[in-house]
């Protein structure tokens, strides 16, 4: 009894390593996709912010490896009755969104 459930333990291991190898390397692409998207996010913004002046606006584009990215440069609207800067001073909101497509079968 104990040879046959060792067995089985044996048979069923290399299936379950295969598993988690797959997984791990899957995880590993999409980490990499996610640390490429928020490098170019970073870089975006920083550059953005020093452009003088601010345009407003919206400015789509692709990179390689079917990355894509959009940048939104919007006159920022607040309630009148919050006091966050003086009246001389105007504030933007701007955002850089980037996407990508999972390739298939990788």
């Amino acid at each position: 009894m104990e040879v046959l459930v060792a067995f089985a333990f044996v048979s069923l291991s290399p299936a379950v390593m295969v598993r988690i190898f797959s997984t791990g390397a899957q995880s590993t692409k999409a980490s990499d996709a996610a640390t490429i998207a928020t490098l170019f996010a970073e870089s975006s913004l920083a550059s953005i912010r020093i452009e003088a002046p601010l345009r407003e606006g919206e400015d789509p584009g692709a990179l390689e490896r079917g990355f894509r990215w959009r940048s939104s440069v919007q006159l920022f609207e607040s309630d009148p009755r919050e006091d966050i800067a003086p009246a001389d001073v105007r504030l933007y909101e701007v955002s850089v969104t980037v996407s990508w497509r999972e390739p298939e079968g990788e």
